[in-house]
């Protein structure tokens, strides 16, 4: 557990070691030694941050503990995993508020994994809620090997701007039934000894995800099988934008047995340089007329 500095200087707590990944002997293990006063939150108000604190701390040794395996690899993200031994390593006093120093923002890393499902929410859900008759679309190719995993996700990123920008040339613009407004993620899955990318899409209506089905299907062919594409309603936008931000590790695992770390190292090597959320056409802050005008 978290031991908290309470001195009026801005002093750092190290509760894990950034150059070893283990435990720093010195801490306490006991949430009894946070003190009646911190930042602000008396006693009677600190249950709710402690537990926040408790749960980033198990993150963070998960994370760590993660990372140690990924390090007995060759992988050419070596100094990025041990950069993410770093994250959340130091808690700066802060008003009412503990705050890090450094976020990695790596998606290996949980901590990181839970503020980015946060800022997609705050940033997007007040949209999609606005949107009653959303529609969630998984865009898909056949599955592909580690080797060609790479060079698959730049094509499927490629033929997705292809079809943006055919729908909003004004040349093309009437072959549509209305602008593209949408929320993309991008999703890696181990199957077997096969690599299977896909987007996961929340679009307004039917009649924008039946268009982009149509739109990817024949931008394929033969590539893209028109089985493996799927267009469902939505009934719980909070829940499905949770899914598709979700890490590549699971937060309910609670240790790595069982867990294929040569496949993650080789998903995390070909996300590395990819944005993995995109939004297209929609405001980030709040719904707009023009928006809900599109979605109607």
């Amino acid at each position: 557990m978290i031991q908290f500095n309470n001195s009026n200087s801005d002093e750092t707590v190290h509760p894990i070691s950034a150059s070893t990944g283990q435990k720093n002997t010195n801490t306490s293990a006991s949430a009894e030694r946070i003190p009646s006063s911190f930042n602000g939150i008396s006693r009677d108000r600190s249950s709710t941050s402690r537990v926040f604190l408790e749960k980033r701390q198990k993150d963070k040794e998960f994370t760590h503990e993660l990372i140690q395996q990924l390090l007995t690899r060759s992988t050419p993200l070596r100094s990025a995993y041990e950069k993410s031994l770093r994250c959340n390593e130091a808690l700066l006093k802060n008003g009412r508020w503990v705050t890090s120093y450094f976020f990695c923002k790596r998606r290996w890393c949980r901590v990181c994994s839970r503020k980015r499902i946060a800022t997609v929410l705050r940033k997007y859900l007040p949209v999609l809620e606005s949107w009653k008759t959303a529609q969630f679309v998984t865009l898909t190719l056949t599955t592909c090997t580690e080797e060609e995993l790479p060079s698959r996700i730049n094509e499927m990123k490629q033929a997705f701007e292809s079809i943006r920008d055919r729908w909003r040339k004004p040349a093309t613009q009437k072959l549509f039934p209305s602008p593209l407004v949408a929320v993309r993620s991008l999703e890696v899955n181990k199957i077997a000894d096969r690599c299977h990318p896909h987007f996961h899409i929340i679009l307004p209506n039917s009649l924008i995800a039946e268009k982009l089905v149509a739109e990817w299907l024949a931008y394929f062919g033969n590539k893209a099988n028109e089985k493996g594409q799927a267009l469902t309603p939505v009934y719980n936008m909070e829940g499905l934008l949770k899914y598709i931000v979700k890490p590549l590790v699971d937060f309910k695992t609670s240790n790595l047995q069982g867990m294929d770390l040569a496949a993650l190292d080789v998903i995390f090597q070909a996300l590395d340089s990819h944005h993995t959320v995109q939004a297209y056409g929609m405001s980030a802050l709040k719904p707009t007329s023009r928006t809900n005008a599109i979605v109607a």
